[in-house]
């Protein structure tokens, strides 16, 4: 089996449909996308921000339940299973008054993983972190259900870790500006730091998250961002795996809108 990884779709179902189109896919007489020789993956954030985020649930729900593709949680989907409200306002404004519908999407987003580990690669929203994965690993053999996770709980903890990546906490006494805001809060882009937190050889990583206006970015060997940041860019991103160990250029996929 291939596999397409697929970035952050934010709502952007038509773009995402122009992309599995370009990547080989067809829909069957049900509308359901599909391709006999390849698997659809995808890093999460599938709602929130953009127009059309009913029909994105639906699209990538109907492939997972046809075993057309694989989904893992992004931190928007975990903001809608814990019922963070104003984070996906925009989900809830796109559902409306249908609240049988919501709640069958989100049961289906709730039988989700936070993370996929096949024999070559691996798949996790922002950053993969081995302690993390062993914490909820331990949580999921127990409870088997995301939204039972406690407030402030290690297992929390673990789930942002994985789902949102590490952040810097400034000191009180340091005064970091960004876009003219004093941040109390920083998101690191990991790969970037001196203290390397993925080792070289480890497995390939895919992720997303990071909002990368200049589109997907392969790093030197063994991870890739496939967050293209399409709600600001129009550009939906994928990498098509065919067994390589080395990450290639040439196969990633950019479908702008």
């Amino acid at each position: 089996m291939t596999y397409d990884v697929i970035g952050d779709v934010h709502g952007q179902a038509a773009l995402l449909e122009n992309l599995l189109g370009q990547l080989g896919y067809e829909q069957d007489p049900d509308g359901i996308w599909g391709n006999d020789l390849r698997k659809a993956l995808f890093l999460g954030d599938l709602i929130n921000k953009g127009p059309e985020i009913r029909r994105t649930v639906s699209i990538v729900r109907k492939m997972a339940q046809k075993g057309n593709c694989a989904c893992i949680i992004g931190n928007h989907e975990w903001a809608w299973i814990t019922g963070n409200g104003p984070a996906i306002q925009d989900t809830l404004d796109a559902y409306g008054e249908d609240y049988p519908r919501m709640e069958e999407d989100l049961e289906w987003v709730m039988t989700l993983p936070l993370w996929i580990e096949f024999e070559h690669f691996r798949l996790v929203h922002a950053f993969w972190d081995p302690r993390a994965i062993s914490i909820l690993e331990a949580y999921r053999r127990i409870h088997p259900d995301w939204r039972q996770i406690g407030e402030g709980s290690v297992e929390e903890r673990a789930a942002f870790r994985l789902l949102k990546g590490p952040y810097y906490h400034p000191a009180p006494d340091e005064h970091i500006l960004q876009n003219g805001l004093e941040m109390s809060l920083l998101r690191l882009r990991w790969w970037n730091l001196d203290l390397p937190l993925y080792d070289p050889s480890e497995k390939l990583l895919f992720f997303g998250h990071y909002c990368m206006s200049d589109g997907p970015l392969i790093l030197p060997g063994n991870i890739c961002c496939l967050d293209s940041c399409v709600h600001r860019t129009g550009r939906l991103s994928a990498y098509s795996w065919s067994g390589e160990s080395v990450l290639n250029d040439t196969h990633l996929h950019v479908m702008e809108a």
